[in-house]
Parts: structure tokens; sequence; C-alpha cells
């Protein structure tokens, strides 16, 4: 967190504007930037190995917040993500995708043997209906020093 109070303490880059969080903080995850990776660096191969990563980073959100909450925020949360790295990403925001997913309220399988959604019970679903998401955001960081944050805030 050092590396993120230090980056944004200085002035923006100009290409990506920072945004203002709206409402009261709830949480803050830190991930690695290997498993909030751009999708297009996934988007094809193997599905198991794409779900050995999906695992790594639930496990890294659960260790972080190792309760399921009971009930969702109310309102519309709302979300910032931001990307600290030494090299600018194609499109800041679409390794958020999965990050964003684990906050929705877990689910069971629909059907025996079907699949059940893991979750950490944030919100009610990733919907703009539900949520408010910021347009995501990169932010220079140190070689070797990168990674992520998605901030959960209460919204207006």
């Amino acid at each position: 967190m050092a590396v993120a109070a230090d980056v944004l303490s200085r002035p923006p880059l100009g290409r990506y504007p920072r945004v203002e969080a709206r409402g009261e903080f709830v949480f803050r995850f830190v991930i690695p930037l290997e498993l909030c990776s751009p999708e297009n660096r996934h988007s094809h191969g193997l599905a198991w190995l794409h779900a050995a990563r999906k695992n790594d980073l639930y496990k890294v959100m659960f260790d972080q917040h190792p309760r399921i909450r009971t009930a969702p925020l109310q309102g519309r949360p709302f979300l910032r993500q931001i990307r600290f790295s030494c090299r600018e990403p194609d499109l800041p925001s679409d390794g958020f995708k999965t990050p964003i997913d684990f906050l929705c309220v877990p689910r069971p399988a629909k059907r025996p043997g079907g699949r059940s959604k893991r979750g950490l019970g944030f919100i009610v679903d990733d919907a703009p209906k539900y949520i408010e998401r910021a347009p995501a955001w990169w932010e220079r960081a140190p070689m070797g020093k990168g990674f992520a944050l998605l901030e959960i805030w209460s919204g207006e």
C-alpha cells in the first residue's frame, strides 16, 4: 500500500483520469498482477489453466476477506479499479472481470453436477443496475512492484 500511496500522491500521467471515490470506504483488495491480467492474455488456451488462475485469485481475495458476507451491500455500491505496473496495458479495465465476479453473492449449482458460483457476497450482481463501476485506470509503478487494487465503496 505504500507504493499506491506514493504513486497516488503525485499528479496523474494524464491519459487516464483518476476517479474520486463515492460514499464510504468498505473494503480494498490488493491483487497480484499475474492474477489480474488483461483478458486477452488468457482468453485462448487450456481451460484447466484458466481454472487454476481463477482458483488462485479467489484464494488471494478470500485470504484478505476470510468470510463470506451474509448480506450484500445496500443501494448501488461503487467500485474503483486501479492497475499499478511498469508498463501501460492495452485496456486498463479488462483485467478486473474475474475479481469483480468474485465480489458477487455465491450461488449454488442450478442442477446436480452443475457448477456453483463462488463469491464473497459484497454485491448482488455485477450488472450496472446493481453497481456503479468507475472506469479503470493505470498508474506507473516501479518494475517488479506492480499490483492491482479493487476498491469497494458504499456509493451515493
